[in-house]
C-alpha cells in the first residue's frame, strides 16, 4: 500500500510539472508571436500621444500618422535609448517641443507628453498615458475637457479650481485649472508634472 501512495503522489508532482512547462510553454509561443504587433501598437501608441500633444486632430487613418510623424517629427532619446522629447515642424516652418514628462499620481507613475509653441512657453496640447490612477476619479485625466483647458496657456499653474458642470465653460486663467472632483491627489500631482515640464520646456528650448 506504501509503495501504491509513493507511486500516486510522484504521478502528481509530474503531472503539475507537465502542466508547469506546457504553460509555460504557449505563454512563450504566444509572446514571439504576437511581439510584431505589441511593438506596433506601441510605436502608433506613442506617434498618436506626440500628435495630441501638438494639437493635431485625429488623423484619418493609421498611414497617415505615419507618414506626418516621419515628414515632421524627430525624436531626441535619453540614455537608456527612451524617447525624451520631439521636436516638430509646425504649420509656420518652426520648430515646437513635445516633452515627455514621467511624474508620480496617488497609485503610480502618470507619463504626460506635454507640446509648446515654439516660444517654449505657451501649452499646445497635453496627452497623459501609462497611468493606473483610479478609474472613474483620478483617471479622468484622460477625459477631453481636462486636457484641453491647458491649451494656450503658460502657467506655472497655482491655484486648483472646482470641477465646472459646464465642460464648455473653462477658466482662462493663466495659473488656475479645474481639477477632478474626488481625485484631489491626481489634480495636484498633474500641477507638478505640468508645472515641472515648463521649467523643462524652457531649458530644451535655450539649448535649441
Amino acid at each position: 500500500m506504501r509503495t501504491d501512495l509513493v507511486k500516486e503522489r510522484m504521478f502528481t508532482v509530474f503531472f503539475m510539472v507537465a502542466v508547469t512547462f506546457v504553460a509555460i510553454t504557449l505563454v512563450g509561443l504566444v509572446d514571439i508571436v504576437t511581439a510584431e504587433s505589441v511593438e506596433r501598437n506601441r510605436g502608433l501608441f506613442l506617434r498618436q500621444a506626440v500628435a495630441d500633444a501638438f494639437g493635431i486632430p485625429q488623423h484619418e487613418s493609421v498611414q497617415a500618422l505615419l507618414d506626418w510623424f516621419d515628414d515632421n517629427v524627430t525624436i531626441v532619446r535619453d540614455d537608456n535609448d527612451a524617447p525624451d522629447h520631439f521636436w516638430i515642424t509646425n504649420e509656420k516652418g518652426e520648430k515646437s517641443l513635445v516633452l515627455v514628462y514621467r511624474g508620480t499620481g496617488l497609485w503610480g507613475g502618470i507619463t504626460a507628453f506635454v507640446g509648446f509653441e515654439a516660444d517654449g512657453q505657451t501649452i499646445r496640447g497635453v496627452n497623459f498615458q501609462d497611468h493606473v490612477e483610479t478609474p472613474g476619479l483620478g483617471a479622468r485625466i484622460d477625459e477631453p475637457w481636462f486636457r484641453r483647458q491647458f491649451v494656450g496657456k503658460s502657467g506655472p499653474f497655482q491655484d486648483l479650481l472646482s470641477e465646472p458642470s459646464d465642460k464648455g465653460s473653462l477658466s482662462e486663467d493663466e495659473r488656475a485649472f479645474h481639477q477632478v472632483t474626488g481625485a484631489t491627489i491626481t489634480s495636484a500631482s498633474v500641477r507638478t508634472i505640468m508645472n515641472q515640464s515648463l521649467k523643462r520646456a524652457e531649458t530644451l528650448v535655450g539649448q535649441r
